[in-house]
């Protein structure tokens, strides 16, 4: 009967082997984890632009969101829709970003619950930017004064995680909106409400 034990080398080399197979294992953990990252941001991408494109086109979301900044229970007018001068926000290259938040509305256009808006996380997914633009007018639509129905765009913009530091740029979320709004006649609108003027 041998009661000698392990050799110092049969412990170094269990012991190598052992670190060997947990690096193996460590690896696949961490790329099994980033498979996971990556698969619910894809998830969280299309649950984002369904939410987006439901929440737009309700015209009391839309309304609470751009004309209307009061919130449902508040005592005061939180003031005056979105202000704009059409020159600034206008075509694919605006020189301003209007920069704007997205709400549901009661059925009376107030604002109940924020729900996107720039650095708001959604899941894995972190928003950037919420904008809006004109893409088909110019502005010598808005040198007459009074009220008119347009075309607008609200553009998302934002990166999800693609590993469990890294992130990549979504593809943006666009969504055309008619807007109701009042021209001051010098350029600058407000918008006063969201679908057709009746």
């Amino acid at each position: 009967m041998n009661n000698k034990g392990f050799s110092l080398v049969e412990i170094l080399m269990s012991m190598a082997i052992l670190g060997i197979a947990l690096m193996g294992f460590m690896e696949l953990r961490h790329n099994s984890t980033n498979s996971e990252v990556k698969s619910d941001s894809h998830i969280d991408y299309v649950q984002l632009n369904s939410e987006f494109l439901l929440l737009v086109d309700k015209d009391e979301n839309c309304t609470a969101s751009l004309a209307n900044p009061t919130t449902a229970g508040a005592t005061t007018p939180s003031g005056n829709g979105v202000s704009f001068n059409a020159s600034d926000i206008e075509g694919t290259s605006p020189t301003q970003d209007l920069q704007i938040e997205l709400w549901t509305g009661t059925s009376e256009g107030l604002r109940s619950r924020r729900k996107m808006a720039a650095d708001v996380k959604y899941g894995n997914i972190i928003i950037d930017s919420v904008r809006l633009y004109l893409p088909d007018h110019n502005t010598g639509d808005f040198m007459t004064a009074g009220t008119r129905s347009i075309q607008a765009e609200i553009l998302l913009e934002g990166r999800r995680k693609i590993t469990t530091n890294d992130f990549q740029a979504i593809t943006p979320i666009r969504k055309l909106v008619s807007l109701n709004i009042e021209n001051d006649g010098s350029g600058s609108s407000s918008v006063i409400g969201c679908g057709d003027i009746p």
